[in-house]
């Protein structure tokens, strides 16, 4: 399953993001497709992800919304 996640950002120092990264660090590991959309994919202090999983601006996937490829937002 292709599946996207979307949070303002990733910092290690949060819960929510923690959370959010474990969460996307199982799928993953679980053989799902992971998207996660944060407002700045390269900001230093992001928690740690799976290399697996494909870090995106919320821009550029706005932009694409054409695109039907996720199954579950």
């Amino acid at each position: 399953m292709h599946i996207l996640h979307v949070i303002t950002g990733l910092p290690k120092a949060a819960g929510t993001s923690v959370f959010c990264g474990e969460i996307c660090n199982g799928l993953a590991r679980t053989g799902h497709t992971v998207t996660l959309a944060v407002c700045y994919p390269d900001a230093p202090d992001h928690y740690s992800l799976d290399s697996r999983i494909k870090l995106a601006s919320i821009d550029s996937l706005l932009q694409a919304c054409g695109n039907k490829d996720f199954e579950l937002v």
